[in-house]
């Protein structure tokens, strides 16, 4: 059976700019990891980017 999407998923353009981030964690410190995803978010954004997939250890809660 082919899958279906929900009627709320839709796209409104032809193209979708999507990137990864190359990003080692500050290790042991949270809010040196957070302020290095959220700016790699915002140079992203500036870049166009509208979908980012960060690696695993990204996330600030696997280093402290």
């Amino acid at each position: 059976m082919p899958h279906s999407f929900p009627t709320d998923f839709v796209m409104t353009s032809d193209s979708l700019r999507i990137a990864g981030a190359q990003l080692a964690p500050v290790w042991l410190d949270r809010a040196g990891t957070l302020v290095k995803v959220i700016a790699a978010i915002h140079a992203a954004a500036d870049d166009g980017v509208q979908l980012l997939a960060f690696p695993s250890l990204a996330s600030f809660r696997c280093v402290a």
